[in-house]
């Protein structure tokens, strides 16, 4: 999302004992980038699960883990939390059955998706700062102003005897930037 600043600047010169007023109008219009840019790279997808399949993971590093791209400039600092439900539940409201859910997300700086070296996020909240790589800012002349930071999303899920039907959470990635 770009946006748009209009600046409308008035300048009036005044001459000392005569009191005349000269005037210019200046209109200038800006693009001004985001701060801060997420791109989903894929979904986290548990697929078709059959009752009675007990526990099923997606574990950091399966292909069926969610990945998340997030651009900010290099000297920011972001705040992630992941919010979710603990259960989901069927869709049909006649039915009661609930499928335990857990959620974790993990992180890397790396500009490729590297999960080897993803670090754990702690009750799926921290605080990250966006910092500059110094030993790439010494082999080239030209600092990038963006960093990029890889966020997975893998977990697991416990199907029991529960009734056949579509079951469903919502599960909230918050990122704050300062």
């Amino acid at each position: 999302m770009n946006r748009l600043f209009l600046f409308s600047i008035i300048v009036l010169l005044s001459t000392g004992l005569k009191q005349e007023v000269n005037g210019q109008f200046l209109s200038l219009q800006l693009n001004i980038e985001p701060e801060l840019r997420t791109t989903i790279e894929q979904e986290l997808n548990f697929g078709v699960i059959a009752t009675n399949a007990g526990r099923v993971d997606v574990a950091l590093g399966d292909l069926n883990m969610g990945i998340f791209r997030i651009r900010a400039y290099r000297t920011q600092n972001i705040y992630l939390s992941l919010d979710h439900p603990d259960v989901l539940v069927n869709e049909e409201e006649s039915v009661d059955d609930e499928i335990p859910l857990e959620l974790y997300i993990a992180y890397s700086y790396s500009n490729e998706e590297d999960y080897l070296g993803a670090i754990e996020i702690p009750n799926n909240q921290t605080y990250l700062p966006i910092t500059e790589n110094l030993s790439a800012r010494f082999r080239s002349s030209s600092v990038d102003n963006w960093k990029e930071l890889l966020l997975y999303l893998y977990g697991n899920l416990t199907v029991n005897n529960i009734a056949a039907g579509q079951y469903s959470g919502y599960a909230t990635l918050i990122i704050d930037y300062d």
